[in-house]
């Protein structure tokens, strides 16, 4: 063969090799535990790549931040991972960054930060999923950051004696999503919630579906659901209760109490037992948006008095077959979001406590009553 030719078909060789697409990434899975090469959380989400799993061993385990993208960090074994001890960053015992993260059968217990922010998770990127896991006495059990492209969603969890209001900035809550699009709770049991509320919504679109969510005989919290900046909200099949030691005996779900600014959507409070343990008559529900397109309606209200609807709406005693609503899906609330709410480090409570006090002057309750928030 002729030289030149040689070197032709050597060329050609080296081109196609060049141009062949890169081989994609095997996803890997890495096992954290105590007898394992990996024995802390953080150290296998270092050596992490987007799509790989972290098994953790039954055991005690510090905070780890998640930076990758579309990990899926679970427990494994007959006893859920606890993870405890000092948040990362002062903000949460997983601070997650990363696009697309599942969370599943972790405990996470006892998070604590000097902004009294402290969450078990502290979610700071965008999608996050958490299933079958269990938040215990923290300050914060879940607590989101503004992310106008991002969904929270909650399955099958347990929440027990999150919140506080330790901090002057106010308060936090077994659950607190920032401004994001779509915050979603199915099928999880909140009890005995402290100062803060249960569920805490500033996103786009909330559903709150079959959950069961008590004072008990021991909690203190506000609001068991506060939406305090309205749009679209689905709330149905849930068993909610009013404690006697709750530090808000006027309201038991909040709809716009901080001003409506969220894009309006379809509402619908439906088929939901309620019990209030609280001698003071209250409201069930006290819209505050302005919207008369809320619907409430076959919700079954037990214990002392309470007001079905404080607030423009309608009220009906039938069960009604839950639909799906306008504006409630996630794609609906994205195209709804403003470009940006900013980037916060911290999500505090922001009603002033003056604001507050006004309201409880109007009910006639302040000096009764601790703050709401």
């Amino acid at each position: 063969m002729h030289k030149y030719g040689f070197f032709r078909i050597a060329a050609t060789v080296t081109f196609a090799f060049a141009v062949l697409p890169a081989a994609s990434h095997a996803a890997t899975t890495f096992t954290v535990g105590p007898t394992q090469y990996y024995k802390t959380i953080q150290a296998a989400v270092d050596k992490a790549n987007s799509g790989d799993t972290i098994n953790i061993q039954p055991g005690t385990y510090g905070a780890a931040n998640i930076t990758k993208s579309n990990l899926l960090i679970q427990g494994i074994g007959t006893t859920a991972p606890v993870i405890t001890g000092k948040s990362y960053g002062d903000k949460g015992l997983f601070v997650i960054s990363g696009t697309n993260t599942t969370i599943k059968n972790i405990t996470f217990q006892n998070a604590t930060s000097t902004s009294g922010n402290g969450a078990g998770i502290r979610m700071q990127g965008t999608n996050l999923t958490v299933l079958n896991s269990k938040f215990t006495g923290n300050q914060d059990g879940i607590l989101t950051d503004a992310n106008t492209k991002s969904t929270l969603t909650v399955k099958n969890s347990t929440f027990d004696k999150n919140g506080t209001c330790v901090s002057s900035s106010g308060c936090a809550h077994a659950i607190y999503a920032g401004h994001i699009a779509a915050l979603d709770v199915e099928n999880s049991t909140f009890n005995n919630t402290q100062a803060g509320h249960s569920i805490k919504s500033r996103a786009n679109a909330t559903t709150v579906m079959n959950n069961t969510i008590r004072d008990t005989s021991t909690g203190t919290a506000s609001y068991l659901i506060d939406v305090p900046n309205g749009g679209a909200v689905t709330i149905t099949g849930n068993n909610l209760e009013k404690g006697p030691k709750s530090t808000n005996s006027t309201t038991a779900i909040a709809l716009g109490e901080e001003g409506a600014t969220n894009p309006a959507g379809a509402m619908l409070i439906a088929n939901n037992t309620f019990q209030n343990d609280l001698s003071k008559t209250q409201s069930f529900v006290w819209n505050k948006t302005g919207s008369s397109s809320l619907q409430v309606a076959g919700n079954v209200l037990t214990g002392y008095a309470t007001k079905t609807l404080n607030g423009p709406g309608t009220v009906s005693t039938q069960s009604t077959k839950v639909a799906v609503l306008s504006a409630g899906t996630a794609a609906a609330a994205f195209a709804a979001m403003p470009a940006s709410f900013g980037t916060p480090t911290d999500v505090p409570e922001p009603m002033s406590l003056a604001l507050f006090a006004t309201f409880l002057v109007g009910l006639g309750f302040f000096g009764k009553v601790r703050k709401a928030e």
